[in-house]
C-alpha cells in the first residue's frame, strides 16, 4: 500500500535548491537523532532529474555522510545491448549485489564496490567503500521495491519529460560521446519505456517527493503524512499544504487524428497546467470523456498523470459495473492517485436509493482501505440516478461534487464542491469548500484568479470573475452546455498543436 501523501505548494517562484536541501536534511537529522547505526538514504527517480547534484548538496548538509553512486553496479554494456535493455531496467543492474551491499552498509561494514569503466563498458575493478552515519544511495533503481526493506529514508526526484530529455542529451553528448540520435533513443527506452514500467510506481512508497523544475529549481512536491505531521513546523508561510479544497480542474483527453489518445499532448498539457499554478486535477471526468475511453486508456492516462503532474490527483472510477469500479480503485492506489471519484450507478432507468447507498458504501470501503479520499458526483446529464440528503447522511466521509442547480445538499455535508460554473461564488458562500470545472481547461488562469479571490474573500473581484466565467460557459456551448471540441479549440490557442478532436457520439 502506498503512503498517504501530503502535497506541498511552494508560494515563492524564486525558491532555490538550498532551501529544500536544508529542510530535507533537518528532517533526516531529527528523524534519526537517537540512532547510532548507519542510516541508508536513497535518492531515486528517472534519469536527468538532478539526483547526483542533490545528493552532493544533501551530503554537505548532513556532514557525517558518504555517497554511493549506483551507476557502478550496471552490468556490462555489451550484455545490456544484447538484451536491448537500458539503465532503468532491473536486469541492467546487479540487483542481488546491491541488496547484499545495502545490508552490509546498514550494519556498518565496509564493502568492495565495483567501479564501472565507461571506456570498456564493464565494471573491471573494485574499491573499498566505508560507510559513515548517513549513507546516501544515488541512482535510478535505489527506490525500487527490491530494496524497500533495507533502507531507512527514501527521496524521489521527478520532473517533466522535457527537462529529463534536455539533461540526458547534454550529458550523453558531452560526457559520453553519444551522437544525438543515440542520446534520444536511449532517453526514449530508459526514461519513457523502462522507468515508467519499473520505477515510476516507487514514488508511491517514498518519504519525500521533490520536483525538479525546468530551470533546475527544486521544490517540495509531497511527503508522507507522518513525516509532515512530525515536522510541519519547518514549513513557514512560503510552503502551503495542498489538500482537496479549492479549485479542481477536470482535465480534457486529447485524441490524435487516428482517434487514439495523444499521450504526448496530454503530458504537455499537464506540464502547462502545473506551470500555471493548477494544483488539483480530476482525471476522467466529463471533460475527459471517460465513458468513451477503454479500460486500458484510462489506466494509461492515470500512469502519465501520476508520473508528470506534481499535485493532487483524483481519478474517476465510474464504470458500468461495481466490480470494475472497485478494480479501478485498486489501480488508483497502485498508481499513486490521491483520491477517487464516482457517479451513481450508470443504469438506463432510476434505481432505489437503498441500492445507490449500498453501491457507494462498497466503493467507499475500497477507497478507505487504500488510503484514498472519495468524491461522489451528482450529475443528471450522466445518469438518471441522483444523490439526495438521505444518501449523503449515510456517507459522511465522502466529498460531494454537485451539478444540480436547485440542490441544497450543502446543508448536510461540509465537503461540498460546486460542479456548475454559473454558481461557483454562491456555492462557496454557503457551505462549499471548492469547485470543479472542465471549462477551466479553456482559460485556467481565470479560475485560478477566482480561487484566490474566494480564499481572500474579495467579494467585488469574486462577482466580477463569476460574470466572466458565466460568459465563457455560454461561449463554449449551446445554452451553456460546454462541448469538448470547443474547449479543445481554446486549449490549442495557448498550446499550438493540441488536437481538437473529440470522442463523442454527437460531435
Amino acid at each position: 500500500m502506498h503512503r498517504q501523501k501530503i502535497h506541498i505548494q511552494c508560494s515563492r517562484k524564486d525558491r532555490i535548491r538550498a532551501d529544500v536541501v536544508n529542510i530535507v536534511s533537518e528532517i533526516i537529522i531529527s528523524e534519526f537523532a537517537n540512532m547510532k547505526d548507519n542510516i541508508l538514504i536513497v535518492v531515486g527517480g528517472p534519469g536527468g532529474t538532478g539526483k547526483s547534484t542533490f545528493s552532493r548538496e544533501l551530503s554537505g548538509a548532513l556532514k557525517n555522510s558518504s555517497i554511493l553512486r549506483l551507476d557502478d553496479y550496471k552490468i556490462s554494456r555489451s550484455t545490456r545491448a544484447s538484451l536491448n535493455i537500458f539503465g532503468a531496467h532491473p536486469q541492467a543492474n546487479e540487483m542481488e549485489l546491491l541488496a547484499k551491499h545495502f545490508d552490509m552498509l546498514s550494519r556498518g561494514e565496509s564493502i568492495e564496490k565495483p567501479v564501472y569503466n565507461r571506456d570498456t563498458g564493464v565494471a573491471d575493478s573494485v574499491e573499498e567503500f566505508s560507510p559513515k552515519k548517513y549513507v546516501i544511495l544515488d541512482g535510478e533503481v535505489s527506490t525500487y521495491s527490491d530494496f524497500s526493506n533495507l533502507i531507512d529514508f527514501s527521496i524521489f526526484i521527478d520532473s517533466d519529460w522535457q527537462t529529463q530529455l534536455h539533461t540526458r542529451i547534454s550529458r550523453d553528448l558531452n560526457d559520453r560521446n553519444y551522437d544525438k540520435e543515440k542520446a534520444i533513443a536511449t532517453f526514449l527506452h530508459s526514461n519513457i519505456r523502462e522507468y515508467e514500467e519499473y520505477g515510476a510506481s516507487s514514488k508511491n512508497f517514498a518519504d519525500i517527493h521533490l520536483y525538479c523544475e525546468s530551470d533546475y529549481r527544486l521544490t517540495l512536491e509531497s511527503m508522507s503524512d507522518d513525516i509532515y505531521k512530525k515536522y510541519k513546523s519547518l514549513f513557514n508561510g512560503e510552503f502551503l499544504r495542498v489538500g482537496l479544497r479549492g479549485f479542481v480542474l477536470g482535465i480534457t483527453t486529447p485524441f490524435a487524428a487516428d482517434g487514439r489518445v495523444d499521450k504526448g499532448a496530454f503530458v504537455d498539457h499537464l506540464h502547462y497546467l502545473h506551470e500555471m499554478g493548477v494544483h488539483r486535477i480530476l482525471l476522467g471526468g466529463g471533460a475527459g470523456e471517460f465513458n468513451l475511453l477503454t479500460h486500458n486508456e484510462r489506466i494509461e492516462l492515470l500512469v502519465a498523470a501520476s508520473r508528470y503532474f506534481p499535485g493532487y490527483i483524483t481519478y474517476n472510477v465510474t464504470s458500468f459495473s461495481l466490480f470494475e469500479s472497485i478494480e479501478h480503485v485498486k489501480v488508483a492506489e497502485e498508481m499513486g492517485a490521491d483520491g477517487v471519484f464516482a457517479l451513481p450507478p450508470l443504469t438506463p432507468v432510476a434505481i432505489a436509493d437503498s441500492v445507490i447507498k449500498k453501491y457507494f458504501l462498497q466503493l467507499y470501503e475500497a477507497a478507505a482501505s487504500n488510503n484514498l479520499t472519495m468524491m461522489i458526483s451528482n450529475n443528471p446529464l450522466c445518469t438518471p440516478n441522483t444523490i439526495n440528503k438521505s444518501i449523503m447522511r449515510e456517507l459522511p466521509e465522502v466529498y460531494l461534487k454537485d451539478s444540480m442547480r436547485e440542490s441544497d445538499l450543502y446543508l448536510v455535508t461540509d465537503k461540498y464542491f460546486c460542479g456548475e460554473d454559473r454558481r461557483i461564488v454562491e456555492s462557496c458562500k454557503n457551505n462549499g469548500i471548492g469547485f470543479i470545472s472542465g471549462a477551466a481547461n479553456a482559460v485556467p488562469e481565470l479560475y485560478l484568479r477566482l480561487e484566490t479571490a474566494l480564499r481572500e474573500k474579495n467579494k467585488e473581484v469574486c462577482n466580477k470573475l463569476q460574470n466572466e466565467i458565466t460568459g465563457l460557459q455560454y461561449s463554449l456551448g449551446e445554452g451553456g452546455i460546454v462541448t469538448h471540441k470547443k474547449i479543445k479549440m481554446e486549449i490549442s490557442k495557448y498550446m499550438p498543436g493540441y488536437p481538437i478532436g473529440a470522442r463523442s457520439p454527437y460531435e
